[in-house]
């Protein structure tokens, strides 16, 4: 598959298998605060706007409890169809045991089989979620909210902030 941007902004994946174009999963990471802030109106609206055209899973390292905890408080846990929280599945990010057993269970019972390059990764750490994607061969979006410079170049998208996330995606 390859990923088209289309003109009105979103991403699609093409599947040269059968010439169908199709929405993919996406996964986001909720390790920094900033992203779970109640009163950040740019991560509710990119939440909204990425659910209604994707499969959303959430990408932590941390307690589970506390994790799904915050989700809940900040009510951002009903845009989320898998939770993937390194306590429970046993390794933390970037490892690739812990996106390799995420695929698992996205692919658990399910009849067409979604592969790591037909995802995007969005988050805001370089090591755990860039590096992270990166090596699962997952497509990246990387919120540079502090205005990093010298980025590596593999990274597929760098935003500013969430509310630029409907140019790319």
């Amino acid at each position: 598959m390859i990923t088209r941007i289309i003109s009105d902004s979103s991403c699609e994946l093409f599947d040269s298998a059968d010439g169908q174009f199709r929405t993919a999963p996406l996964t986001i990471s909720t390790d920094e605060r900033s992203f779970l802030d109640d009163d950040n109106l740019n991560t509710r609206e990119m939440l909204d706007y990425l659910s209604r055209k994707y499969i959303l899973a959430t990408a932590s390292n941390g307690p589970y409890e506390q994790q799904m905890h915050r989700l809940s408080l900040a009510k951002m846990d009903r845009y989320f169809t898998y939770f993937f929280i390194s306590e429970k599945i046993g390794v933390s990010k970037p490892s690739p045991l812990f996106f390799s057993k995420a695929f698992e269970e996205i692919n658990a019972n399910r009849s067409e089989i979604i592969l790591s390059k037909d995802t995007c990764i969005i988050g805001d750490s370089l090591t755990s979620d860039m590096k992270g994607g990166l090596n699962a061969g997952m497509h990246t979006c990387f919120i540079n909210k502090k205005g990093i410079d010298n980025l590596p170049k593999e990274i597929d998208f760098v935003l500013s902030d969430l509310s630029k996330i409907s140019d790319v995606l």
